[in-house]
């Protein structure tokens, strides 16, 4: 949430959301929030706790592929939240996000390698790295958490 800043007129495009551990605090602080997970089962338990915390008419959250639902997605964001797994962003949602043109990007990353190739990308589409924050919540072992926040160039 430090790296996203989201303000109360925000609309937020979350990509890999799983069961909704960002969707919730998004919906919570940003106008709407459209959460976008391929697995159903993590779907259905993001739409009970948006619920359960009475955030349901803040959010939605569609079952499908990030690449996919990138294809048909118009609509102006003003922030993108991605959690993508260890292999990083496909081309297409990187290029699709681009597109899309949101203020600000925020890639929770878990793998260092696959952040650095997609930062050289987003940095050619027009963005700014200004923040990143690793974290290790692995101890003892080789992998580690990232969080990073890309800018939109003016």
């Amino acid at each position: 949430m430090r790296a996203l800043q989201p303000q109360p007129s925000d609309q937020v495009l979350e990509l890999y959301s799983g069961v909704g551990l960002f969707t919730l605090p998004i919906a919570a602080a940003a106008a709407r929030v459209l959460a976008v997970e391929m697995n159903p089962r993590a779907v259905a338990d993001a739409r009970r706790n948006l619920a359960a915390h009475g955030l349901a008419h803040k959010a939605r959250v569609v079952a499908a592929e990030a690449g996919a639902m990138l294809q048909r997605e118009t609509a102006r964001w003003s922030a993108v939240a991605v959690d993508p797994p260890r292999t990083g962003l496909e081309r297409r949602v990187l290029d699709a996000i681009a597109r899309l043109r949101p203020e600000r990007l925020v890639y929770v990353s878990c793998d260092p390698a696959t952040l650095a190739r997609d930062a050289q990308r987003l940095v050619a589409a027009g963005y700014r790295l200004d923040y990143a924050q690793p974290l290790d919540l692995f101890p003892q072992t080789h992998h580690v958490e990232i969080v990073s926040r890309f800018v939109r160039q003016v």
